[in-house]
């Protein structure tokens, strides 16, 4: 969910808040697993004059994550992307 939400440049957040807004060059979210916790973050730098609009779309698109179906497209381009980086680390490794 991560990965469709903000964690590769096809994301939603890069195409709604960089490419179709035009608010950010760059957006991105994440995970982070420490020994007991954890944290999912959102980044990204916007001007002071749209940061507002920014979070609601952030915001948006979280929801919709939430309370849609992820088509079996998305599905497929997203499950490509993340095969694809198995692959590169698999070929860096057997280097």
């Amino acid at each position: 969910m991560n990965t469709i939400l903000g964690g590769y440049f096809g994301s939603r957040l890069m195409a709604n808040i960089r490419e179709d807004k035009g608010y950010t060059y760059g957006i991105g979210s994440g995970l982070t697993s420490l020994v007991n916790s954890g944290y999912f973050y959102i980044s990204t730098e916007v001007g002071a004059d749209v940061t507002k609009n920014a979070l609601e779309e952030i915001y948006k698109e979280i929801k919709i994550l939430r309370d849609d179906l992820v088509s079996v497209e998305e599905l497929e381009t997203v499950r490509n992307y993340i095969l694809g980086q198995f692959y590169v680390v698999l070929t860096v490794l057997l280097l």
